[in-house]
């Protein structure tokens, strides 16, 4: 079998995903709120289909005043300005430091016409939260903290509002899936906790379900003609995409409903295995790096403490040579595809966002490569990727 490495096609889930899910369902089991209270250390949350939808619904609770902008770094994924756009506000783009994390002092010129801010984490790296709410609370910006990088429930909620995704490659996955978290002391607190969502359609749960199923059969031979089986399920619209094309052009497509059954079971199955994921990251994160200071560095590596990625900091150049190099050699390592606001052929100009207006965003975007630390990722094809290193150097 010819597998592959990868950050983006399915790192996190696997077929035994699949039957778990579905046979848990067929059961007519459902996945107790108690599970994920014990795991997340609170009551103050909900799940849902995606977390882009939950910001939708933030937004619109929140109340923010139309001629108030919304804060979003502009090293982000383009779902996250189109739940705004779509309540018609306006974002104000701010810049990020040298590794890609939203820049207090760019947020502090720009912060008068605010009325929120979304703050991500990048790649496992922590963005300051607390510098951020320090700025924002005199001038009373609702703070959105973005999990999708980075997700440890032990860490104490500052934000007014934290969100997690749980999507195809983040830090835990059920294809598809989102959940908010708040502070009793959250001004939209009371609204949040009264929220009703409506269940997601059987076709939506099903899709997601099904993902895992196809990817599951495709990974292993994915090199002698696997990859067909998601092809085709794409073309037969069976598979569902992580960013529409609508949605690359400012489109929002996803109002807010519940996670599906199925979707909550993969998830908690994620969380019951976390501890063996975060053993592997970490043994899987230093035989890069053990790797890489051969070739690189060691200050222009980055391990970031959940080793949800090893980022390489290099010049343009140095990261195509890798990028390319690296996939004739079945280890496919594009991750943003080489500009702030992804995925590839995102309209920029649909998200109002015009090119040098934040330029350490858009330098970062063109000068790292990040390496997998996923549990498809195994010491020996760390090892092997060394062939590739020599090749380059």
């Amino acid at each position: 079998m010819r597998k592959i490495v990868s950050n983006q096609i399915s790192p996190n889930l696997f077929l035994s995903d699949w039957f778990y899910a579905g046979w848990k369902t067929l059961l007519g089991k459902q996945c107790a709120k108690e599970n994920f209270e014990q795991f997340f250390r609170t009551k103050n949350f909900f799940l849902c289909n995606t977390a882009r939808s939950a910001l939708w619904k933030i937004c619109e609770l929140a109340e923010i005043p139309k001629n108030k902008k919304i804060g979003i770094p502009a090293f982000i994924c383009a779902v996250v300005a189109t739940p705004f756009l779509d309540q018609s506000y306006e974002i104000e783009w701010i810049d990020t430091n040298e590794n890609g994390l939203i820049c207090p002092k760019d947020l502090a010129k720009k912060i008068k016409n605010l009325g929120a801010v979304v703050v991500p984490h990048i790649f496992g790296q922590p963005a300051n939260i607390q510098a951020i709410k320090t700025l924002c609370t005199p001038q009373n910006i609702l703070v959105i903290e973005d999990c999708a990088h980075h997700f440890n429930p032990k860490e104490p909620i500052i934000a007014d509002v934290r969100i997690a995704s749980f999507g195809r490659e983040k830090v835990y996955s059920c294809v598809s899936g989102g959940a908010v978290f708040w502070q009793e002391e959250s001004r939209i607190a009371a609204k949040l906790k009264n929220l009703t969502l409506k269940k997601s359609s059987q076709k939506w749960e099903r899709q997601h379900w099904m993902q895992i199923f196809w990817y599951g059969l495709a990974l292993p031979w994915w090199n002698w003609g696997g990859k067909i089986i998601p092809h085709i399920a794409k073309k037969l619209n069976w598979l569902p995409l992580a960013v529409s094309k609508n949605e690359k052009n400012g489109t929002f497509e996803h109002p807010l409903t519940q996670m599906g059954t199925k979707q909550k079971w993969v998830l908690w199955r994620q969380f019951s295995q976390s501890k063996i994921k975060t053993i592997h990251n970490q043994i899987i994160a230093q035989e890069w790096k053990k790797l890489l200071s051969q070739f690189f560095p060691s200050e222009n590596i980055i391990i970031p403490d959940d080793c949800f990625r090893v980022i390489l900091k290099c010049d343009h150049q140095t990261q195509q040579k890798i990028i390319t190099t690296a996939q004739k050699h079945k280890y496919y390592l594009r991750d943003w595809d080489g500009q702030p606001i992804a995925p590839a052929g995102t309209n920029l100009q649909a998200l109002n966002y015009e090119q040098k207006n934040c330029p350490k965003a858009e330098k970062f975007s063109q000068s790292y490569v990040t390496f997998p630390t996923n549990l498809r990722t195994s010491k020996k094809q760390v090892q092997n990727f060394k062939k590739v290193l020599v090749q380059i150097y």
